[in-house]
């Protein structure tokens, strides 16, 4: 099938791309990639979804293939199923389907991945599969799908299936063999063999009513005569004398229609002087919805008949729509005349379809847990909201339709009825286009849909505790949580953090600040990262990196590093174990305490940061030589007019190349030693108790104290750590 491409009067197909490009460079893909291979929007569509699911979307990143091809494999993907083995460079995607779908169930699907079966026949045979049929007795691709199905069924049945196995019977015979069998006619020896269905179809229900009509199937008589015969036995009424007598279908109902209405039959010589020739007539259906022929021509006229003088017959008797051509094209060729054929029939009126909107966001996740490839079950990574960006396109509106007429036989036309609009969507956090069909995020955020009302917000709040229900957090924006965060969760945000309850075991990571407002309790097991700022009221076997500072009541054995400082404070003010890191100050009520447990503080400088300097310096120097040298080169070229040599072409490249990678050396460089002057001033500051055991580190410079301190500030005095009264 081909790409169905999503293409609205307001929505560009181009714009549709380049949203999914966005979400697709936002879930880190590789967008230059996907550009280049010309990838349409559905076909990115199922990249993103690919993407969100961290599966290698590598696999079917390929242009040829449809989108719905790309999602049978992506979903593979999802279930962990290699399609690979089976792929065909023509298979379509509802082949894939049915190899996932066996694949999934462990079935062998070598035995229909073959691309000369179609996907319906692939689908009985891996029905019969499922049911543990003898499926080499069918999976042939002689056999059509319709064909496999009779067969599937009649072994489902137990019955002897050799009858029915040759692929050029037609599968309506097929079925009335197997019909036969299931209602209990298993010797079939006695019906004609060359039966068409029809044929067939009143052997059976005759034999189902008690009424044998093998006898006269062998004799040739056609299945309306059998069913005039049949349906008169069910009312009581026995035909089968006259239609010995070579009674056409049309006289033999004739016959019942005079015993139904009187019991009584006409005298044979009555009948023997009916004439054969038969009145034309139409018969149009109180409703008007369908005609009836009963075309009967003169003797010997026959093979003169056209199409055109039934459909000149049919509109001088008030049939002018809804005629149905071949039909009557059937009626001339095969002569079937005297017998009552629908030939033609009205259209009813479509009702016009309401006003819809079409949603281009989840409403939701649905909330279950992950089936990982090791068959564990993932209960922390469920997402409870739906993620956009500024300016994605969140919901369009369809305008309800007219309807389209309908007609009768007779020509009239049938009124439709149109369709419903329905109410803007209410809601905030998105713009509404002027023709009022297009909504789009103001911000970016996370959204909420229900069916009548969209939420965009920039902030993610959770009402009560983050654990196994909730499912880790990952949000591009602010997170409020009142709860607790339970052990082994992991909540992250490219804003702010704030938790109103306690922390276990759990990682916490901010774009901006983390705010407790209680304490973290890590055993160990725990991190808290924050570009600017962290703070919390207690910290306990926890590590904490902030790109400012780290503020707190204490820190009991915590990995702590800050690029600002460290700033305990409070009636507890203690920092007890550990290591704790600052580039410009650490303050604290006390550190250390009375039983001597080891504790640690590093201030300023350090040894990495000193090597990074002096191999930035290096790096600085080697790059600038290699432009200088690709610079003279470049030269060279130009002064020859030769700019536009492949070589000099090459030149050019390497040093816009190496240009930008000096500026990031500078770069890093500036911001190093923009550290270093921080450095410069670092101090430890003890408001009550330095306790002996303490090791302090300033400037790669080591003090290990051995004495109770009290009121002191620690500072780097011509390169000795001394300690000095506040």
């Amino acid at each position: 099938m081909e790409d169905k491409e999503r293409k609205t009067d307001n929505v560009p197909e181009e714009e549709l791309r380049e949203a999914e490009l966005r979400n697709c460079e936002m879930l880190g893909g590789d967008i230059r990639r996907y550009v280049a291979l010309g990838l349409s929007s559905l076909q990115l569509g199922e990249v993103r979804k690919g993407l969100e699911e961290g599966i290698p979307v590598e696999g079917y990143l390929k242009p040829e293939w449809d989108w719905e091809k790309m999602a049978e494999y992506r979903k593979a993907l999802e279930e962990n199923i290699n399609l690979d083995p089976y792929l065909q460079p023509d298979m379509d995607y509802r082949q894939l389907e049915q190899i996932r779908l066996g694949l999934k169930d462990g079935l062998s699907v070598v035995f229909y991945a073959n691309p000369e079966l179609d996907a319906e026949q692939m689908k009985e045979i891996r029905l019969g599969m499922e049911e543990k049929l003898d499926i080499t007795l069918y999976a042939k691709k002689e056999y059509s799908a319709l064909q496999m199905r009779e067969i599937r069924k009649g072994l489902m049945q137990h019955m002897d299936i050799q009858e029915i196995l040759s692929p050029s019977m037609d599968f309506l015979v097929m079925r009335e063999i197997r019909h036969q069998y299931k209602n209990g006619i298993k010797d079939r020896s006695f019906i004609p063999k060359n039966l068409d269905s029809k044929g067939m179809r009143q052997v059976r229900k005759g034999l189902e009513a008690g009424l044998d009509l093998t006898p006269y199937a062998n004799e040739g008589y056609h299945a309306d005569q059998l069913e005039e015969v049949r349906l008169a036995f069910l009312d009581g009424c026995d035909l089968r004398p006259y239609l010995e007598k070579g009674y056409s279908g049309a006289m033999l109902r004739q016959m019942y229609e005079r015993w139904k209405k009187d019991g009584t039959f006409p005298e044979e010589d009555f009948m023997s002087q009916m004439p054969v020739q038969q009145e034309s007539r139409v018969d149009i259906s109180e409703d008007r919805m369908s005609a009836m022929l009963v075309y009967s021509p003169e003797e010997g006229k026959k093979d003169a008949v056209t199409v055109s003088d039934l459909k000149d017959f049919l509109k001088a008797n008030g049939v002018n729509q809804g005629i149905m051509e071949d039909v009557l094209e059937k009626i001339v060729k095969e002569q079937k005349y005297g017998k009552a054929v629908e030939v033609a029939v009205g259209k009813a009126p479509t009702e016009g379809k309401d006003g819809e909107f079409h949603f281009h966001v989840e409403q939701g996740s649905s909330g279950k847990p992950r089936i990982l490839p090791n068959g564990s079950v993932d209960y922390k990574n469920i997402s409870r909201f739906v993620m956009v960006k500024k300016g994605e396109l969140l919901a369009e509106y369809i305008p309800a339709t007219p309807g389209e007429y309908g007609y009768t036989v007779d020509g009239k036309f049938l009124m439709p009825k149109r369709g419903k609009e329905k109410p803007p969507l209410k809601g905030k956090g998105f713009l509404l286009s002027e023709d009022r069909r297009m909504y789009t995020a103001a911000m970016t955020g996370k959204v909420e849909v229900q069916e009548d009302r969209i939420e965009v917000s920039d902030i993610c709040n959770i009402s009560g505790d983050v654990d196994m229900s909730v499912g880790n957090l990952n949000f591009d924006g602010d997170i409020v949580i009142t709860g607790n965060v339970c052990q082994g969760m992991t909540v992250r945000a490219t804003g702010n953090i704030q938790i109103q309850g306690h922390v276990e075991g759990a990682v916490i990571c901010a774009g901006k600040d983390v705010i407790l407002a209680n304490g973290m309790q890590g055993a160990g097991e725990c991190l808290v990262q924050a570009g600017h700022d962290v703070s919390g009221k207690f910290f306990e076997y926890a590590t904490i990196r902030a790109g400012h500072d780290i503020v707190s009541n204490y820190l009991l054995n915590c990995d702590a590093q800050a690029g600002g400082s460290i700033l305990i404070s409070g009636r507890r003010g203690m920092i007890i174990g550990g290591i704790s890191k600052a580039l410009e100050r650490i303050e604290a009520t006390s550190l250390g305490n009375d039983v001597e447990v080891p504790t640690t503080v590093e201030l300023g400088m350090n040894r990495n940061m000193v090597a990074r300097y002096s191999e930035l310096e290096k790096q600085i120097e080697k790059t600038k030589k290699e432009i200088d040298l690709l610079t003279n080169n470049h030269q060279i070229f130009v002064q020859r007019n030769q700019a536009d040599h492949p070589t000099c072409v090459l030149i050019e490249k390497a040093l816009d190349v190496k240009e930008k990678e000096c500026q990031e050396y500078l770069e890093e460089k500036k911001e190093l030693s923009e550290q270093f002057t921080k450095c410069r001033n670092a101090a430890a500051i003890v408001h009550s108790s330095l306790y002996p055991g303490c090791r302090i580190v300033l400037n790669m410079e080591i003090l290990v104290t051995t004495q109770e301190y009290r009121n002191v500030c620690v500072k780097l005095v011509k390169r000795k750590v001394t300690v000095l009264p506040e």
